[in-house]
């Protein structure tokens, strides 16, 4: 049997929200757990396209801030989310961090009275349609308890795995292991074969946590005191440049993942051997963007799930003046680059090629339904071949 896929934090930066879509549609193929998407650039309404654009991926904001809105204007938008999905949204909300409060000029309450406040209020609103589950953004053991008395979940973000046992204690035992209560943590993730450049990413990725009492409050109660006492005395002193170097390898090990793939393979079962029962993976890169990051991912994870779905056979580009065909199953080029599965079928020519490549997998049916298999890099290569994403494919 295949080994079960984490999930994938994904976000879809200005620029490149048509390519993040294709991204999830292909993380959808693959069957990765789930789609969660953070707070900047809306998450709301990238919730919203995915229920549009994906037809069988679990997703949700990770998190949606409950001050950012009114509690009836967020009952409307996740009513909506969660009937054109299917049901297969999740509202994950919290109360985020200062940062994110001075941006929105808004003066926060109590946490975990605001947040049961939130929740009793929006479950009133009846005239909207169903609702999506709830689940609570969670970080310490007092608003883990509110998760298990009011929500359908919750999720930890940059949480440590020797401290998530005792966090999730605070739970009701029936909630524990339940496969109806999602228990998540997004977990930033850099592959790659040299470690300490793996690291490095990590490091720069939680710095700017470090910086807010509530987390080194959280990852002192872990059993990092001595990190975090260090780094307080930097910030303290104006030092915020030396915080990276004030991250143990033991204490980023173990809110984090980096490292070859057999390594995070493992990493993502241990977080599961925690009591997490979705590991979501927040994707970074030694090498490039998000986008390469997700293709490390990909390529990394593949192993996992080689019985999912069985490679393509032998594909043919062609047009005028232009014919290229593979010889490697399930990928095929342009020349020397790899760039996507399709044929052409109508006139014109493709005049650029991809540089980066994801593996294509699945099948002829899949294919002729739908071009969401592709990777982002080749959208560039294909659109000039085609015009449209509405051209026939055909496999030899």
């Amino acid at each position: 049997m295949p080994e079960t896929l984490p999930a994938l934090s994904l976000v879809a930066v200005p620029g490149r929200r048509h390519v993040t879509l294709d991204v999830a549609r292909e993380a959808e193929r693959r069957g990765f757990a789930g789609l969660y998407v953070p707070s900047m650039f809306g998450n709301m309404a990238q919730c919203t396209a995915l229920a549009l654009a994906t037809g069988r991926a679990v997703f949700g904001t990770a998190i949606a801030p409950i001050y950012s809105r009114t509690v009836e204007d967020f009952a409307q938008s996740a009513a909506f989310i969660h009937e054109t999905s299917g049901g297969r949204f999740r509202f994950g909300i919290g109360v985020a961090h200062a940062p994110s409060h001075r941006r929105m000029g808004v003066v926060p309450g109590r946490p975990l009275a605001d947040i049961r406040d939130f929740v009793a209020r929006f479950r009133t609103y009846d005239g909207f349609g169903a609702l999506p589950p709830i689940i609570l953004a969670a970080l310490r053991k007092r608003m883990v308890a509110l998760a298990g008395e009011i929500a359908d979940g919750l999720i930890f973000a940059n949480g440590s795995r020797s401290h998530m046992r005792e966090s999730l204690s605070a739970l009701p035992a029936a909630k524990r292991g339940h496969p109806d209560f999602l228990v998540a943590n997004m977990i930033p993730t850099c592959i790659a074969d040299d470690i300490e450049a793996a690291k490095a990413v990590n490091r720069r990725t939680l710095t700017r946590y470090t910086l807010l009492p509530n987390y080194r409050n959280y990852w002192k109660e872990a059993g990092y005191i001595e990190e975090m006492t260090a780094i307080e005395t930097a910030i303290a002193e104006n030092r915020e440049a030396d915080i990276p170097s004030l991250m143990s390898d033991r204490w980023l090990a173990d809110a984090t993942l980096f490292g070859p793939a057999a390594r995070v393979r493992e990493g993502v079962a241990a977080w599961r051997d925690a009591g997490v029962t979705t590991p979501i993976l927040v994707p970074s890169s030694a090498y490039g963007n998000q986008l390469k990051a997700v293709e490390e991912i990909f390529a990394a994870l593949h192993d996992a799930r080689r019985t999912a779905s069985p490679p393509l056979a032998t594909l043919v580009i062609a047009g005028p003046g232009r014919r290229a065909i593979s010889r490697c199953p399930g990928r095929f080029a342009l020349g020397d680059k790899e760039i996507g599965t399709l044929r052409q079928s109508d006139s014109g020519h493709c005049s650029r090629s991809a540089t980066e490549i994801l593996p294509v997998f699945g099948d002829t049916q899949y294919l002729h339904k739908t071009l969401g298999i592709l990777s982002p890099e080749i959208l560039p290569a294909y659109l000039p071949l085609c015009g449209s994403r509405s051209a026939r494919l055909t496999a030899n």
